[in-house]
C-alpha cells in the first residue's frame, strides 16, 4: 500500500489465506511496526466490493454480525433478508454475545432497534429470535413433541386464518432435535410438509423468517447454500449477501456449504462466484484458485471456494466461455441489471426478434424470451414461429393491456419488478399467458400484502381465474375477519352470492354482537345487490333497506321475499343463518317475522327445534355437551362478539333465551373470565339451578391495521367448560404485547346440541309382528 498505487494481489495473498485470529495478530503487528491502523490504510487504498470483502475478513466474527445487523437497519429501508439470516442461523450463545457487543458498540439495545425498524408479526419473530432463548439442549419429550405438532396443525392448516403466535412460540423456543421430530409428526398429521404450510398460511417477511428457521434446523449449510445461490441467480448480484455469507461462514461450515451447493444446484460454488464477480473482488472471493495447489488447506476466509479438481475447473471455464458466446454482452453487463434493462430491453440493442401485440411492438431477444414457458415451447420443436423474426401475438384475455405486457416482457431483463396494486390483475393475466412463474408468484405476494376493502373482491376473482389458491384463501380470511367488524357499503355491493354464502356459512366469521346482526348485514347486502345504484352512507343504509323491502312486502301477500323471483337467488345465502339464535330473543324474533324475508316454514321448523331443546334442558336433565364434536360446533354454535375500543374493564352477556345458562364474560387486567350466573346478578331470562352445566366454546381475539389486515390473533381452540352455580373460570390470560386496541373478541358457544334421533328414542317393536 506504500506510495502510488496498490498491490491488490499482495493484500489478497496475505489476508485471504489466514484465519480471523491470525489476521488480528497481523493487525496488531502492523500497528506496532508501522505505527498506523491497518484498517484505516485498507479503507483508504481499496474501494467497492473488494474493500467490503477485505474489511469483512479483518473484522472479528461477532463484531461483523453486529455491524451487518446495524447496516441492515440503518437509514431508509430495511434489509430484512440480512436480519433473518443472522438471527435465524446463530446459536443462543452467539445471539447473546451479539446483543452484548451491539449494546456496547452503539449504546442501544438490538431489540429496540428491531422494534423501531420493523412491525407486526415480522417484528415479533425477530424479537423472539434476538432474545436467544432457544433451548440449547437435545432433550426430546414425546408428549410435548406430539402436542406441538398438533398445535401447529390446528393453528394453520386445520382452521381459517392463522394463529401466528403458535408458530412463533414453537419455532423460536424448542431445541433442534425436538423441532426435527415435530416436523416429522406434523407431516404425518397434515400430509403436508411444514414448509408448505408456512408458505400457504403466512406471507412476506414473516413467512421468510419462519422458513429460514425451519431450514436452519434441518440443514444450516443447505440454507446458506440457498442464500448464496439466490444472491447470484439471474441478472445482477446481491453482493451484500454473497460477501456476508462467505465472510461469516468461512471458518465454520464452508466445506459443507460448498458440498450442499453442488448437490442442490448441480454446479460448484466456485463456478457461480467466478461467473458473477470480476476484478480484484473476484480474486479475493476465489483466492483459493490462485494459491490452492501450493498451500495446505487452511481456514482462511475464501479457502473453500476452489474447484473440486483441475478437470472441474477446465469444464467450468468452458461452460463460462460458452455462456458468454451465447448471451448478448452478458459478461460486460451482468453486474448491473439496470444497464441490461435500459440497453437491451428499452433501447432494443442487438434484438433478434420482434413481438407485436395490441398494436405495439417490442424489440427483444430470444435468449431472454426463453425464460418464458410460452416462448420456450414456441421456439423449440417444429412450430413455424421458431424460425420467425417477427411474431404477432393474439391476446385472448381482456385483462391484458399494453402496459401489462411491457411489465411482463421487462421482467425477463431485470430481477426487481415494481407492481402497483392497481395494475396487479393485468400483470398477473399477462404473466399467466406467458407462463412467467416468477412474476406470477410476485403478483400473488403483492396481492396478499395489499388486500383491503377496495381490492379484496377483485383479487379473489383474479386469483380464481389464474389459479392462485393461496391468494383466494387470504382473501376469504380477510373477508371473514372484516365483513362484520368493518362493514362497508362498497364492499357489500361487490360481494357475490357465492362468496357471501361461504362467509355466512363459516364458523370463523368474526361476528360483532349476535346472529341477529348477521341477518341485518345480509338484509343490507341483498338490498345493495338489488339496487346497486343506491349511494349513501352506512348509517343511512339500514333505514333505506327497511323502507325498500317494506314497499315490496305488499306485492307478495303471504309469500316471503326469498320465495319471490327477485329473492330466490339469495335463498342459498340466507339458509346459512343460524336462525335458532335469532328467535331466542323476543325483539329479534319480532323483527324477522315483520320483515317477512325468510319463509315461514324455515321459522316454524326452528321454533319447534328450540322448543324441544328447551324441554330437554328443563325436564330431561340435559347438562350440556360432554365432549367436543367439532363438526357440530362449527355448524350449530352461537356466533357472537364484541369490540373493545381501549384497555379497561368490560363485562357483558349475550342476551336471549340460552336454555337457562346465563353466561357473563369479563375482560379485566388482561384476563378473560367466564362466569355462570345463577343467583348473584339479575337476569332477564330463566336461569337453570342444576348443580353443574357445561358449554362447548371457542374464543378468538384479533387486532387489525387500518387496511383490515390481521396483525395479531389468539384462540383458545374448541374446549368444554363445566361450571357450577355462580362459578367463574379464567379462559384466557393475555400477553400484554398482544393487546393492540381496538381489540375484537369473537366467541362460538354451544349449550344444547340438536337432539340425536336414533332408534333408541322409540319403543322397540315386537319382532314377531
Amino acid at each position: 500500500m506504500k506510495g502510488l498505487g496498490t498491490d491488490e494481489d499482495a493484500i489478497i495473498n496475505v489476508l485471504a489465506y489466514r484465519n480471523t485470529a491470525q489476521r488480528q495478530e497481523i493487525r496488531t503487528a502492523y500497528k506496532t511496526t508501522i505505527g498506523r491502523e491497518l484498517l484505516d490504510d485498507l479503507k483508504s487504498e481499496l474501494s467497492g466490493n473488494f474493500e467490503q470483502v477485505v474489511i469483512g475478513m479483518m473484522t472479528p466474527t461477532v463484531l461483523y454480525d453486529v455491524q451487518e445487523l446495524r447496516r441492515a437497519m440503518k437509514g431508509a429501508g430495511t434489509d430484512e433478508g440480512c436480519l433473518i439470516e443472522i438471527l435465524a442461523s446463530r446459536t443462543p450463545e452467539e445471539i447473546r454475545h451479539i446483543k452484548q457487543i451491539y449494546q456496547q458498540k452503539y449504546g442501544r439495545s438490538l431489540e429496540d432497534d428491531i422494534c423501531s425498524d420493523t412491525s407486526f408479526m415480522f417484528q415479533r419473530v425477530l424479537v423472539s429470535l434476538s432474545a436467544g432463548g432457544r433451548d440449547p439442549g437435545n432433550y426430546l419429550d414425546d408428549g410435548l413433541m406430539r402436542q406441538d405438532a398438533q398445535d401447529l396443525y390446528e393453528a394453520g392448516e386445520k382452521k381459517w386464518g392463522t394463529d401466528e403466535v403458535k408458530f412463533l412460540t414453537v419455532l423460536c423456543s424448542r431445541n433442534r432435535n425436538h423441532l426435527l421430530h415435530v416436523f416429522d409428526e406434523y407431516k404425518r398429521i397434515s400430509q403436508k410438509d411444514i414448509e408448505q404450510s408456512i408458505k400457504s398460511e403466512t406471507s412476506g417477511s414473516f413467512e421468510d423468517a419462519l422458513l429460514a428457521i425451519v431450514k436452519c434446523m434441518r440443514n444450516k449449510s443447505a440454507y446458506f447454500a440457498e442464500r448464496l445461490y439466490k444472491s447470484m441467480k439471474g441478472l445482477g448480484t446481491d453482493d451484500n449477501t454473497l460477501i456476508r455469507v462467505m465472510v461469516s461462514r468461512a471458518e465454520i461450515d464452508m466445506v459443507d456449504i460448498r458440498e450442499n451447493f453442488k448437490r442442490l444446484y448441480g454446479k460448484s460454488l466456485y463456478s457461480f462466484i467466478k461467473g458473477d464477480t470480476s476484478g480484484d473482488y473476484r480474486k479475493a472471493v476465489a483466492a483459493r484458485r490462485l494459491k490452492g495447489r501450493k498451500r495446505k488447506r487452511s481456514s482462511g476466509a475464501f479457502c473453500y471456494c476452489h474447484p473440486d479438481s483441475e478437470t472441474d475447473e477446465d469444464e467450468e471455464e468452458g461452460d463460462e466461455q460458452q455462456r458468454l458466446l451465447n448471451t448478448p454482452q452478458r459478461k460486460k453487463l451482468k453486474s448491473t441489471s439496470k444497464y441490461i434493462y435500459q440497453t437491451l430491453f428499452l433501447n432494443g440493442e442487438n434484438s433478434d426478434i420482434k413481438i407485436c401485440a395490441l398494436g405495439e411492438e417490442w424489440s427483444l431477444h430470444k435468449i431472454y424470451l426463453c425464460q418464458s414457458g410460452y416462448f420456450s415451447s414456441m421456439f423449440s420443436g417444429s412450430w413455424k414461429e421458431s424460425s420467425m423474426n417477427i411474431i404477432e401475438l393474439e391476446i385472448p384475455d381482456q385483462n391484458i393491456d399494453i402496459e401489462a405486457l411491457q411489465v411482463a416482457f421487462g421482467s425477463l431483463y431485470r430481477d426487481d419488478v415494481l407492481i402497483k396494486p392497481s395494475r396487479v390483475t393485468a400483470i398477473l393475466a399477462a404473466a399467466s399467458m406467458l407462463q412467467l412463474d416468477g412474476l406470477i408468484q410476485q403478483c400473488g405476494e403483492t396481492m396478499k400484502e395489499t388486500i383491503n376493502v377496495k381490492t379484496v373482491c377483485g383479487y379473489y376473482t383474479s386469483a380464481g381465474t389464474y389459479g392462485l389458491d393461496s391468494v383466494k384463501k387470504k382473501c376469504l380470511e380477510w373477508l371473514l375477519n372484516n365483513l362484520m367488524t368493518h362493514q362497508n357499503v362498497e364492499l357489500f355491493k361487490e360481494l357475490s352470492i357465492n362468496v357471501m354464502k361461504q362467509l355466512i356459512g363459516s364458523s370463523n366469521l368474526f361476528v360483532m354482537q349476535v346472529e341477529m346482526d348477521v341477518y341485518t348485514a345480509l338484509k343490507k347486502w341483498m338490498f345493495l345487490q338489488l339496487v346497486p345504484s343506491w349511494n349513501g352512507s352506512l348509517k343511512q343504509l339500514l333505514t333505506e333497506t327497511d323502507v325498500w323491502f317494506s314497499k315490496r312486502k305488499k306485492d307478495f301477500e303471504d309469500v316471503a321475499f326469498l320465495e319471490s323471483e327477485q329473492g330466490k337467488p339469495f335463498m342459498s345465502v340466507f339458509r346459512h343463518l343460524r336462525l335458532q339464535y335469532i328467535i331466542s330473543d323476543l325483539a329479534s324474533a319480532r323483527i324477522i317475522e315483520q320483515d317477512s324475508l325468510v319463509p315461514s316454514e324455515w321459522l316454524s321448523s326452528v321454533y319447534k327445534q328450540q322448543w324441544l331443546a328447551m324441554l330437554r334442558a328443563e325436564q330431561d336433565s340435559e347438562v350440556g355437551p360432554q365432549e367436543i364434536n367439532k363438526e357440530e360446533l362449527e355448524g350449530n354454535s352461537m356466533r357472537c362478539g364484541r369490540k373493545l375500543a381501549k384497555d379497561g374493564e368490560y363485562c357483558w352477556r349475550w342476551t336471549g333465551f340460552n336454555f337457562g345458562f346465563d353466561l357473563l364474560v369479563t375482560y379485566t387486567n388482561r384476563y378473560i373470565i367466564f362466569k355462570r350466573n345463577t343467583l348473584n346478578q339479575p337476569c332477564s331470562g330463566s336461569v337453570s339451578l342444576q348443580p353443574r352445566r357445561s358449554i362447548a366454546f371457542r374464543l378468538r381475539l384479533a387486532s387489525f391495521d387500518s387496511s383490515g389486515k390481521l396483525i395479531c390473533s389468539r384462540t383458545t381452540g374448541y374446549q368444554i367448560l363445566t361450571l357450577e352455580k355462580d362459578q367463574e373460570q379464567v379462559v384466557m390470560n393475555l400477553d400484554s404485547r398482544l393487546l393492540i386496541f381496538p381489540l375484537y373478541i369473537c366467541c362460538n358457544f354451544l349449550y344444547i346440541s340438536p337432539e340425536k334421533r336414533t332408534e333408541n328414542n322409540h319403543h322397540p317393536e315386537n319382532p314377531e309382528n
